[in-house]
């Protein structure tokens, strides 16, 4: 439900607002990354939006069992599921991408 509502709140956004106004309309990313890219990171910084939770892998079809760490991890750059930001080299929104 809060990830819809900033999915939602992201038409507010517009390309050219500052970092200081999308956390207004926003919150807190989840996932902050200056540089994307794995081993030569060269993306552009990057916002992301999303929950730690995915219901989808608690119980997943093939599987006995339910997984024990449902989690989204974003340790390289955001989800394909996230509501991400792009910012260009003056610290404003050059793209807003929603799931």
């Amino acid at each position: 439900a809060r990830l819809q509502k900033q999915i939602d709140a992201s038409a507010r956004v517009a390309v050219g607002q500052t970092k200081t106004e999308v956390r207004a309309i926003l919150g807190s990313p989840t996932g902050e990354w200056e540089k994307t890219g794995f081993l030569f990171a060269t993306g552009p910084p990057q916002w992301a939006y999303g929950t730690w939770l995915d219901a989808r892998l608690i119980l997943s079809e093939g599987t006995l069992l339910p997984l024990a760490i449902p989690f989204n991890l974003r340790l390289f750059g955001p989800n394909d599921d996230d509501l991400v930001l792009t910012w260009d080299p003056n610290g404003r929104v050059a793209e807003v991408k929603r799931p």
